[in-house]
Parts: C-alpha cells; structure tokens; sequence
C-alpha cells in the first residue's frame, strides 16, 4: 500500500493534482467517480506516491461575486519596489487601485485605528480625512508591499512597517491588530482577501507557530 493524501473539504469531486496518468482535458473514465476509485486505479502505475485532493469551496459573498472593477486596497513602504507594484495593477482592466496608502499628513496613532477599522470593515475608505467614509463594494484585496520585522522576541511586538524612512514610518504590530479585532470585529464581518509582499512574513515563532500571515488567514 502507499500513501493517500487527501485534503479534505466540502468539494469531494474534482480537481486532483496528478502525475500526467490520464488525459486531462477530457472527462475522466466512467469507472472513477470517488476519491477512492481514482486512488484504486492511481496504484497500478509504477512510481505512484500519493494522491493529493485540494479544497474548492463553493461558497463566497455575493459582495464580492462578478464585481466590477476589482477594488484593490494598496499599503506601501515607499520603495522602488511598491512603486513598481502600485503602478503594474493600476494598469489592469477592471481593477480599481485605492491608494498608495499612507500618505504624508498621518499620524502613528491614526495610521493604527484607520488601518484595522478598515480591515474590520472593507467598505471603509483609506484616506487623510479624520471622519470614516465608506463606500460599496467593499475592498476585495488588501495587497501590502512593505517591510516587516519579525525579529523581536515576543510575536506582538512583530511589525508591519508602512510610509517610508525615518519620521514617514509607520508601524502596526500584531498585538495592534490582535486587539483592533478583539474589540471591534464580529464573525459575520466581510472580509477581503489579503496578499502580503513583505520581508519577515515567511518567519513563524516556534513556541506559537505565531505568524502574521496566520493571523489573517485566521481573521
């Protein structure tokens, strides 16, 4: 026997991942309806290791279904790099760049509330005005092209470093997002989907298994 990997999930049919065994831009044979038949019939081939099934959910906010444009809530670290980055998506059709965000004008403390206010809330608008607007539809990706430091040694202190060098840098660490949540989100909240190019994102506390990216996949 060898090993069947399965991720398990709501979709039990198809896409599998597959050594290139059978033709798959047709159907597949009429005997192979189930996970496990496809298993039965992967064990003849020579060389077979493991079947790998990936969860497709079915299932999204009608918010976010068919949208046009694509609203892109866009963070930086002023870098050549983000600079580069802003200006690539602001050029895709159907794709509506908010940002780049923070401006000049905005204070730590105000960086931190309006920053997790609108994680908490999508529809909230990034700006410089002190009053929160909002506007439909919600943010539907939140793309940070920043720095992160990751090297302190308690993870709340773990940094998302926005605006750019010297007296422009703005910081919002994990406990400020732990705590933004922890007070002000609700389950039933939108959320949008959260992509981060950041140094130090790849490092995970090996006492916690804490990470930022953690965080948000679990908020």
């Amino acid at each position: 026997e060898v090993p069947v990997i399965e991720v398990l999930g709501h979709d039990f049919g198809f896409p599998f991942e597959l050594l290139p065994l059978f033709d798959m831009e047709s159907d597949p044979p009429s005997s192979i309806q189930r996970p496990d038949q496809l298993a039965s019939a992967m064990r003849r081939f020579v060389g077979y290791g493991a079947l790998v099934q990936r969860e497709t959910s079915a299932a999204h906010h009608a918010d976010t279904v068919g949208a046009t444009p694509l609203r892109i809530r866009f963070l930086r670290y002023a870098m050549p790099g983000a600079e580069s980055e802003y200006n690539f998506l602001s050029t895709i059709k159907d794709m509506e760049v908010e940002g780049p965000w923070p401006p000049e004008g905005l204070t730590q403390s105000t960086v931190v509330q309006k920053l997790v206010d609108a994680l908490i809330n999508p529809r909230l608008v990034l700006g410089e005005a002190e009053e929160p607007k909002e506007c439909d539809p919600p943010a539907h990706v939140v793309h940070f092209a920043c720095h992160c430091n990751t090297d302190k040694p308690f993870d709340g202190d773990w940094e998302i470093q926005l605006g750019g060098p010297v007296s422009r840098l703005k910081v919002i660490t994990l406990y400020d997002l732990r705590q933004g949540f922890l007070q002000g989100a609700t389950s039933a909240s939108i959320r949008p989907l959260v992509f981060m190019n950041a140094c130090g994102t790849s490092v995970i506390n090996a006492t916690t298994s804490a990470s930022f990216q953690r965080w948000f996949l679990a908020n």
